[in-house]
């Protein structure tokens, strides 16, 4: 049970510390994006993994992801943090998606930014007995 706790506290340190960054990484992000990523972009602080996605039309897109428990309180919470950073960072408000048939839980907010898209995911993977909070910059054309 100790286990239990001081893994949970350290996902939730960790999350913080990647929250408190966001703003400066995601910025660096949408200028890497406007050259096509020439270079590969530095992974977000605390993410689990980052990589680079070819999207229809040729559209490139940097994903981070950070990994929780199944459901766990920590990642609701980053996720809301991300959300509320990204939308002070640019301000902007987020454009939320539909709702989509699938059997675990999925919430998207997406900021249109100049010649860039940012989006912040929370998707349950009850499969895989995960949670993911995914952060994205897309280049707009």
């Amino acid at each position: 049970m100790f286990t239990r706790l001081f893994l949970a506290s350290t996902l939730t340190i960790s999350a913080s510390v990647a929250v408190a960054d966001i703003c400066t990484e995601v910025r660096n992000l949408v200028h890497a994006s406007q050259d096509g990523f020439a270079d590969v972009p530095t992974p977000l602080t605390g993410a689990k993994s980052c990589q680079m996605t070819l999207g229809l039309g040729g559209v490139k897109a940097y994903h981070c992801a950070w990994e929780f428990d199944y459901r766990a309180p920590a990642a609701q919470s980053t996720f809301a943090a991300f959300d509320t950073d990204l939308a002070t960072c640019f301000a902007a408000s987020s454009q939320h998606d539909q709702g989509v048939n699938h059997p675990d839980f999925y919430d998207l907010r997406e900021y249109a930014v100049k010649d860039a898209v940012v989006r912040v995911s929370l998707k349950d993977k009850g499969a895989l007995g995960q949670t993911y909070v995914f952060v994205a910059v897309e280049s707009a054309g």
